[in-house]
């Protein structure tokens, strides 16, 4: 997601959307939209992405955080590294998991900068596992033999702050997810997202 928002509203850069391959759903009598429980990372790499646009709507860093491999890294647009935007090219995990808690957390400012107060994401994307580009990791050290599964989305995200709403629409990002097991369970986690692709 383009993170110019977040150094521009938190001081540091953070991410989120929404998945919008669900069919709409009728408003309940109380105006209230049914939501649609976590989806199973083990059964599909799809639910990968249901689940992080759950978590960002819901601002749930716990979920949010469930879907991030050890070793995952995100990588900033190429353009607001060159711009100057964010100072780093990519971070690892600790650094994603701690500025999106910071995102998600309704109490948290900076002086001069309001908290987060609305996040509105919409991810588009073709479903399908067969959808999927299965590619082979670089690091054959770190991870040998592996294949990894690559998609590409576009996305729309609105977030609010105090009186600053920002928007960015049409806007491309790539998510590699592996298989990954931990304490004999497997399921699917993100090893890797590549911002505004389309730049």
């Amino acid at each position: 997601m383009k993170r110019l928002f977040a150094v521009l509203m938190i001081g540091i850069s953070v991410l989120a959307f929404n998945s919008c391959i669900l069919d709409p759903k009728e408003e309940t009598p109380d105006n209230k939209k049914p939501t649609e429980a976590y989806k199973d990372l083990a059964e599909a790499r799809d639910n990968v992405l249901f689940n992080l646009q759950k978590s960002y709507n819901e601002r749930n860093i716990d979920q949010y955080d469930k879907l991030l491999d050890a070793g995952f890294v995100f990588h900033f647009s190429n353009l607001d590294f060159k711009n100057g935007e964010v100072s780093v090219a990519q971070w690892g995990r600790a650094e994603d998991v701690a500025t999106t808690s910071n995102m998600f957390d309704p109490n948290f400012s900076k002086p001069g900068q309001a908290p987060v107060s609305s996040i509105d994401l919409t991810l588009t994307y073709a479903a399908g596992e067969d959808l999927w580009n299965k590619i082979t990791p670089e690091d054959q050290v770190n991870y040998p033999d592996e294949f990894w599964y690559e998609k590409t989305v576009r996305y729309r995200l609105t977030v609010e702050a105090g009186d600053f709403t920002y928007v960015g629409d049409d806007l491309q990002a790539s998510f590699v997810v592996r298989w990954a097991e931990v304490s004999g369970e497997g399921f699917w986690r993100i090893i890797a997202w590549r911002d505004d692709t389309g730049n």
